[in-house]
Parts: C-alpha cells; sequence; structure tokens
C-alpha cells in the first residue's frame, strides 16, 4: 500500500558502513569518521601554510586547509565567511597556489575539486538555512513559507519558553540516542557517526499505528554559536545520498523514508537561567491516503508533546542525563566554552514563560495551503 522512496545514487564508495535493524548485525555501532580532511588536519597541524599574500591573492591551499579546519571545530559560521572570500578571489582571479608550476587549467581543476568536497555542500546548505532562519526572524513577521522548498512537506512552528540553563537544552537535545525512550512512538534513535562536538548523523525509526508502515530516517545536524543573537541554533535535514562524510548508510526496503527539508531549532539565553526554544520542521512523512486534517492534526500533537517533554526534562535532568554529563565530561566542558561566548539578557517580565497552548503552537503553513 505504502511505497519505499529510494535514495539517489550514492557518489563515492564509503570506507565503512552502518547496520539498520534487518542488516546483518541489527546493532549499531558509532563511528568516529575519518575523513580524507581530517588526515590533512592532522598532518598540517604543526605545519601551518600561508593563507593570503601582500597583493591581497589567495593561497588555495592555506584557505582551503582554514575552512576545513573550522569545518571540523564547530565553526561553520567562520568557515562560511571564509569560503565565501575564496569564491570572491576566484571571481577576481586573486587565486595563486603554492605550487608555482602549476597552470591555470590545473589550478582551476584544483579549485574545482575543493568547491565539490562534500563538506562544502554540506556547509553550504547549513549556511542558508540559517541565513533564511534569521532573515525571517528579523522581519517582526516570519514568513516560514520560506523555507517550503518541496510540494509536499508539512511546514511546523513551534515557540516556548523554559526556566533552564542552556547546558540542559544541549544535553536533551544532543544525547538523541535516549530519544527512543520518551519521545512518542519512536522505536530506534542513535547517534551513529559525527565528525566534530556538534556536527553528527542520526538515525531515527518510527512506528506508527496501523496500517501504517514504519518510518525511518537518516538526520544530519550541525549546531553553532550566534553570538550576536545570543543564542544556539541547529540546523538539520534528512541525508538523501547512500553514504555521509564516508559513512554508508544501510536503508531497510521495509521501511518508508521520512524526509526533514531545512529545519533548525534555535535556543536563545534570556538569562542564566531561562531560554526560549524555537523550532521550525519541515518535512514530509509520505502519507497519501489519510485526510489531510487527520496528518496536520497528528503532526501537531506529536511535535507538541516532544517540544515540551524537552522542557520538562531541561528543567529537571533525569539522571540518565546527569550521568552522561559526568562520563563525557570533555565534551560538555567544549559545549559550555562555547556557551559562555553568549551574554544574558534582560530577565523576563512576570508571567513570561507560561503554558498557552493556543500561542505557542503555530501552524505555519495552514491546513487550506497543503497539496497532496
Amino acid at each position: 500500500m505504502e511505497r519505499f522512496w529510494r535514495a539517489k545514487p550514492k557518489k563515492e564508495q564509503p570506507q565503512e558502513s552502518i547496520p539498520t535493524e534487518g542488516a546483518s548485525s541489527g546493532v549499531y555501532e558509532r563511528i568516529k569518521t575519518e575523513t580524507k580532511w581530517l588526515k590533512i588536519i592532522e598532518e598540517k597541524k604543526d605545519r601551518p601554510e600561508p593563507i593570503t599574500e601582500k597583493d591581497g591573492s589567495i593561497m588555495l591551499e592555506g584557505m582551503s586547509l582554514k575552512i576545513m579546519q573550522l569545518f571540523y571545530t564547530d565553526e561553520p559560521g567562520e568557515a562560511s565567511h571564509c569560503l565565501q572570500q575564496l569564491e570572491k578571489a576566484w571571481s577576481e582571479k586573486r587565486v595563486i597556489s603554492i605550487d608555482d608550476s602549476l597552470t591555470q587549467e590545473q589550478l582551476s581543476s584544483k579549485y574545482e575539486e575543493f568547491i565539490s568536497e562534500e563538506e562544502i555542500t554540506l556547509l553550504k546548505r547549513d549556511a542558508a538555512i540559517i541565513n533564511d532562519m534569521l532573515t525571517q526572524m528579523r522581519t517582526g513577521m516570519p514568513d516560514y513559507q520560506r523555507f517550503k522548498d518541496k510540494p509536499h512537506s508539512k511546514i511546523l512552528y513551534v515557540e516556548e519558553v523554559f526556566e533552564c540553563p542552556l547546558l540542559n537544552i544541549f544535553a536533551v537535545m544532543g544525547e538523541a540516542q535516549l530519544f527512543k525512550n520518551w519521545v512518542p512512538m519512536m522505536k530506534q534513535s542513535e547517534i551513529v557517526a559525527d565528525v566534530s562536538h556538534l556536527r553528527k548523523l542520526a538515525y531515527f525509526r518510527v512506528a506508527l499505528p496501523w496500517p501504517f508502515e514504519q518510518r525511518e530516517c537518516y538526520l544530519q545536524a550541525c549546531g553553532q554559536i550566534l553570538k550576536e543573537e545570543n543564542a544556539a541554533v541547529l540546523s538539520m535535514c534528512t541525508v538523501d545520498e547512500d553514504s555521509w562524510l564516508g559513512v554508508a548508510l544501510k536503508r531497510n526496503p521495509k521501511y518508508v523514508r521520512v524526509d526533514v527539508h531545512r529545519s533548525f531549532i534555535y535556543a536563545q539565553m534570556l538569562d542564566p537561567t531561562h531560554c526560549t526554544l524555537k523550532m521550525v520542521i519541515n518535512g514530509d512523512p509520505h502519507i497519501t491516503f489519510i485526510p489531510q486534517k487527520l496528518i496536520n492534526f497528528t503532526l501537531k500533537n506529536v511535535i507538541g508533546v516532544f517540544i515540551r517533554q524537552i522542557g520538562k526534562k531541561a528543567q529537571k535532568l533525569p539522571q540518565e542525563y546527569v550521568d552522561l554529563i559526568e562520563q563525557k565530561s570533555e565534551y560538555y566542558e567544549a559545549i559550555m566554552r562555547k556557551i559562555s561566548q553568549l551574554k544574558p539578557g534582560e530577565e523576563l517580565a512576570d508571567g513570561e514563560g507560561q503554558d498557552d497552548d493556543e500561542d505557542e503552537f503555530q501552524d505555519a503553513q495552514g491546513e487550506e495551503q497543503y497539496s497532496q
């Protein structure tokens, strides 16, 4: 009755593989990826390469290395800025190589090879999500329709204030492997690979009521600090390809794939003990034979429960999260260094942050505008 949505052809043969339930082992083993650029960064850590010349020219090798270093140290904003500098310099014919023997054709080939790297694709995708998010939030009247990039996707917007430190939000959202313990209908949730503290790949499987098939998705997420917003943001989208930064993705043909496009979670520190959490989910569960109003109602309730559970757990962390913070002290110390860059704002006005079910949950698209 339902159909399986196939992935796009993979670009290259990955070195690692991750089994989903139903594969040979049926067990996830979290992978710390070793990409080509991680190896280059390690080799070059004591031998930095020049980036600019006195005449304003940019060294391709030096700038490429800097961009990748920023990518893998959770500074995607700075990495995007450097990438824009490189692209501008290339358009102005100001990019040169440390190797004087390269012809212009060879230099062009080397530049195009770098621009085509998967890390650059991910960097541009994250930047597009965040730039659109900030543009809309700063207008005062967000038009979340701009996040709709697929014909059958559904856009949901949630906003709520929580009485908790920002670190608690990081803990609840970051330990995605625990989602299966409290998210409705979630049967499997795993962080299957990561390349840094804030760039990860997760796998989720949801068991819907009969007669629906189970749903699954590989979701990539990138977190970063926005100093000018006094906030942290997590950009998210599903992986359409058969691999992610060298990790092969094995999908189960029995399950229907869920698509998530250009989505984000925005957490702003209001003061040391209060945070505003805003979430835009742009997704398609691929349900085609149920009335749209029923789908909308179900999605609203599931996302509503999800956001409230985040707040409940963040306000008083369950012991399993406390234990993980202690066990992963190096990771959470790195997160705290990121959070310390933010400056708390003014205190909340009386009554702000109280539940208001009618106001805090908005259907940003509207049922009438959805097309099957």
